[in-house]
């Protein structure tokens, strides 16, 4: 079966610019071409010049959104633009919000005794893509793996592509971007075309490394760990590992047991154990290779993960007791703030960030399933 699914997210501008052709970025020769430059390269802001927003950092105001009809839900997510909130039931439906509002909009259908994940939203938020496995009911196998899109207004279903069927794979955040296992080799296919774009093999991996893949928002990096505690990040248009990082290896009788995963912008990584109390989870810099792990009390002592938001600049981990959220700085390795259950119960924890940290979403209250029938949105300011 693929990997547990990555939300979508909305690729960086200056990434989306570096793969325009070279007549069509521009070159301009000016004095505030080159104050730009230098202070991207300092890291700097000047008036005017485009720079990311500040991260909110404001009181939490929280809604608690009921899921329609009693529904129970185990995961939702936020558009990349924050105004959307979507959520998969344990039956067909997909719930949809207006996340500024918190009003309810429609309930999409997937088809029979599937189980829909993998979400991504066109960039008009009219539209939704997912990935519907169809199981047959008696023995809870797996027949058929299927990506549809759903006009979030009408309802309407269209298929686009089946997938693999119980096959190690992963899609890229926007769901352009497929990566498939083939014992010591990552295949990469264009969706759109079908083309296939790379063929990744894994440094000295064996015949048959048990790879755990993953990639970025667009598909641009893919990120392969073996049983060897190393994660190798690639770039796929030139074929080459240009990051890895060694960890310590948690494995348990030879199976993969840590999980690294790539951020949506591919800058960093996060690496995470598959069984509990197997210590803390530790981030990594991409560009340096340097374990960026906050040096804090409050960073989860046993193996949580850590969620990155939809812009990849904040990373959020769940407190011992589950009733707070902690949100990470990644550019400080600092805590930015908390979000506190509404209840001081137990719930599900975070499921997405939107960008800038302006939204927090996570399950209310679960059952022993882990299913929720409510959805807890805290709005940053």
């Amino acid at each position: 079966m693929p990997v547990p699914p990555p939300p979508p997210r909305t690729p960086s501008p200056w990434r989306e610019w570096l793969k325009w052709p070279p007549g069509r970025r521009g070159w301009v020769v000016s004095g505030a071409v080159v104050l730009a430059v230098i202070a991207l390269v300092l890291g700097l802001t000047l008036p005017g010049s485009g720079g990311p927003p500040p991260l909110h950092t404001g009181t939490p105001t929280v809604t608690t959104l009921a899921v329609p009809g009693h529904g129970q839900v185990s995961y939702a997510q936020l558009s990349p633009d924050g105004k959307l909130l979507i959520a998969d039931g344990i039956t067909t439906d997909i719930y949809v919000w207006n996340a500024t509002t918190g009003a309810y909009l429609s309930t999409l259908h997937a088809p029979a005794n599937s189980l829909t994940n993998w979400f991504a939203f066109s960039p008009d938020d009219t539209s939704v893509v997912g990935v519907s496995d169809v199981e047959t009911p008696s023995t809870d196998t797996t027949v058929a793996e299927t990506m549809y899109s759903w006009n979030v207004a009408t309802g309407a279903r269209t298929k686009l592509h089946s997938l693999p069927i119980n096959a190690n794979w992963v899609l890229s955040g926007d769901d352009s971007t497929l990566a498939q296992e083939s014992g010591d080799t990552v295949t990469v296919t264009d969706l759109a075309t079908g083309a296939v774009t790379a063929r990744l093999k894994v440094p000295g991996a064996p015949a048959d490394p048990g790879l755990d893949i993953n990639a970025d928002q667009t598909g641009d990096r893919i990120l392969v760990a073996s049983k060897n505690g190393t994660a190798y990040v690639w770039n796929v248009a030139e074929n080459q590992v240009i990051q890895h990082v060694s960890y310590p290896d948690r494995k348990n009788d030879g199976l993969i047991t840590d999980f690294p995963r790539l951020s949506w912008d591919g800058q960093t990584i996060v690496v995470f154990a598959n069984d509990n109390n197997k210590g803390p989870s530790s981030l990594w810099d991409v560009a340096t290779g340097a374990n960026i792990t906050p040096h804090d009390s409050r960073w989860p002592k046993d193996d949580e993960g850590c969620l990155f938001s939809e812009d990849s600049r904040v990373c959020a981990t769940d407190t011992s007791n589950g009733v707070t959220i902690d949100l990470w700085d990644i550019a400080t390795h600092k805590l930015l703030l908390a979000v506190t259950d509404p209840k001081g119960a137990v719930g599900g924890g975070a499921t997405d960030i939107g960008p800038d940290a302006g939204q927090v979403v996570g399950l209310g209250p679960v059952n022993s399933d882990f299913y929720a029938t409510t959805l807890y949105l805290w709005t940053i300011p």
